[in-house]
C-alpha cells in the first residue's frame, strides 16, 4: 500500500491515503503551494534520507500545483511518465524513477510560471515600480501627490486615487509597461484617508498570489511608502531651491532698476528689512542645498547598495533555481535583504524624524518668502517676518542635530554599508566637526 500511495503521489500529485500510512498529509488550506500539504516527521521511513523525503514531497506538491492552480491538468495526465513494474519492485530503480519525474515536473512548473504567468517579470516590475528603480515614475507620482496635498481636498474618493495613479503613469515612462503590470498597481490609503497617507501596492492573481506570500507584498508596500516620502521631500526641496533663486533674481533686478531710475537708491536689500531676516534667508538657501545633498546620498544608498545589490544576487539565484522552492528561497532572501537594510538597525526610525523636519522646513521657508514678498509690496516692516525668520533658524538647527545623531549611529553600526553611508553623508566632516 505504501508504494501504491507513493507512486500515485509522484505521478499525479493526488493523495489516496485513507488510513494515514503516508508521510505527506493534506493540510486543508487554500494556500496551494506553501501550506496545502505537510510532512509528518514520525511517518518518514527510517531508510529515507532528507533529500529523498524532500524530493518526494516536492514533486507531489508541484503536480498538485500544476493541476489546481496553473490549469495544467492535461499535461499532468498525459505527459508524466508512469513507472514500470520493475521500477516499483526495486527500491533503487524506484528512486531513479522519482528523480527523473522530479526533474521533468519541476522544469515544467518553472516554465509555466515564468513563461505563461510571468513570475520573474512581475518581480522585476515590483522592483521598477514599487521600489522606484524607474526614477521618472517616482518623481511623477510624487509631483501628483504634492499637487493634491496643496489643493487641500478633504474628502478623497476611490476614483481620485486611481486618477492620480493614472496621471503619474501617463506622464512617465511607466506608460510603456505591459498592461498586466499596470493593472497590478494600486494606490491605497495607509491609515488616515489623506494624500499624505497613501501607499503604492502591487496585487497578484492566482497562481502567482500563491507563490509570492502576502507578507512579502506587504513588505514591498512598506518599503515603497518609505521611498515615496523620500522622493516627495526631495522634489519639494528642489522646487524650494528654484523658488528661492527666482525670488533673488527678481529682487536684484528690482534693485538695479531702482538704482538706475533714482541715483540715490541702493542696489542692496531694502533698508527696512531686519538683518536677522537677511541672515535667515541666506542660511535657508544654504540648508536647502545641504538637505538636497543629504537626501540624494540616502536615496543613492538605497537604490544602489540595497536594491540593486540584492537584485543582482536574486537574479543569479533565480536563474539557477531548478524548482519552485529554490526560487522562493531566492525571492525570500531578496525581500529580506531590502527590508532589513531599509528598516533594520533603526535606520528607518532614525530617518523618519529627519524627513518630518525637512517637510516642516519647507513649510516655514515658503512662509518666510511669502511674508518677505508681502513686506516688499507694502513697503513696511512686519514683525511677523522676524518671527518667521527665527522659526527657520530653529528648524534648521534641529535638522543638523538629527543628522549628526544619524551619522554617529551609522558610524558605529557593524554593517559596512551603513558605515559607507555615514562617510558619504559626512564627506567633508561638517557634522562630526560640529558635534565635537
Amino acid at each position: 500500500p505504501f508504494t501504491r500511495i507513493l507512486v500515485q503521489w509522484v505521478t499525479t500529485g493526488e493523495l489516496s491515503d485513507p488510513y494515514g500510512e503516508f508521510f505527506v498529509r493534506a493540510a486543508g488550506t487554500d494556500r496551494l503551494w506553501s501550506q496545502q500539504f505537510r510532512v509528518v516527521q514520525d511517518m518518514i521511513p527510517a531508510h529515507y534520507s532528507r533529500d529523498q523525503t524532500r524530493r518526494i514531497y516536492q514533486v507531489g506538491r508541484s503536480l498538485a500545483f500544476l493541476r489546481g492552480a496553473c490549469g495544467d491538468a492535461e499535461w499532468v495526465a498525459t505527459q508524466v511518465a508512469q513507472p514500470q513494474p520493475a521500477d516499483t519492485a526495486d527500491a533503487r530503480r524506484l528512486e531513479a524513477f522519482i528523480r527523473r519525474t522530479a526533474a521533468t515536473v519541476n522544469a515544467r512548473l518553472m516554465h509555466v510560471l515564468r513563461s505563461t504567468f510571468g513570475l520573474t517579470r512581475h518581480v522585476s516590475a515590483i522592483r521598477r515600480l514599487l521600489l522606484f528603480q524607474q526614477g521618472d515614475f517616482a518623481l511623477s507620482l510624487a509631483d501628483v501627490l504634492d499637487t493634491h496635498v496643496a489643493r487641500g481636498q478633504r474628502q478623497i474618493m476611490a476614483h481620485d486615487l486611481s486618477a492620480a495613479l493614472d496621471s503619474a503613469v501617463r506622464s512617465s515612462s511607466a506608460q510603456n509597461e505591459p498592461p498586466e503590470h499596470l493593472a497590478a498597481l494600486v494606490l491605497a490609503f495607509d491609515g488616515a484617508e489623506s494624500w499624505d497617507d497613501v501607499t503604492l501596492r502591487y496585487t497578484l492573481a492566482r497562481p502567482l498570489a500563491q507563490v509570492i506570500e502576502p507578507g512579502h507584498l506587504q513588505r514591498y508596500a512598506a518599503v515603497s511608502r518609505f521611498l515615496l516620502r523620500l522622493k516627495r521631500i526631495d522634489g519639494q526641496l528642489t522646487a524650494l531651491w528654484a523658488q528661492h533663486m527666482a525670488a533673488e533674481r527678481l529682487r536684484r533686478r528690482a534693485a538695479d532698476l531702482a538704482r538706475r531710475t533714482n541715483s540715490s537708491a541702493s542696489s542692496s536689500l531694502p533698508a527696512e528689512e531686519p538683518a536677522e531676516v537677511q541672515r535667515s534667508v541666506r542660511a535657508a538657501a544654504i540648508l536647502v542645498s545641504e538637505m538636497v545633498q543629504f537626501f540624494h546620498q540616502v536615496q543613492r544608498f538605497i537604490a544602489l547598495n540595497v536594491v540593486e545589490g540584492a537584485w543582482a544576487e536574486f537574479c543569479a539565484r533565480e536563474q539557477a533555481a531548478g524548482d519552485l522552492d529554490a526560487w522562493s528561497e531566492a525571492h525570500d532572501a531578496f525581500v529580506a535583504s531590502v527590508h532589513r537594510l531599509t528598516s533594520g538597525a533603526g535606520f528607518q526610525r532614525s530617518l523618519a524624524p529627519i524627513v518630518d523636519t525637512a517637510f516642516q522646513f519647507v513649510g516655514v521657508v515658503r512662509e518666510l518668502h511669502s511674508l518677505r514678498a508681502l513686506a516688499e509690496r507694502s513697503h513696511a516692516s512686519m514683525p511677523a517676518l522676524a518671527e518667521q525668520a527665527k522659526r527657520v533658524q530653529v528648524v534648521a538647527a534641529r535638522f543638523r542635530e538629527q543628522v549628526q545623531a544619524l551619522v554617529r549611529a551609522l558610524s558605529m553600526n557593524a554593517g559596512n554599508d551603513y558605515q559607507m553611508l555615514a562617510v558619504s553623508i559626512d564627506f567633508n566632516c561638517a557634522y562630526t566637526a560640529a558635534s565635537a
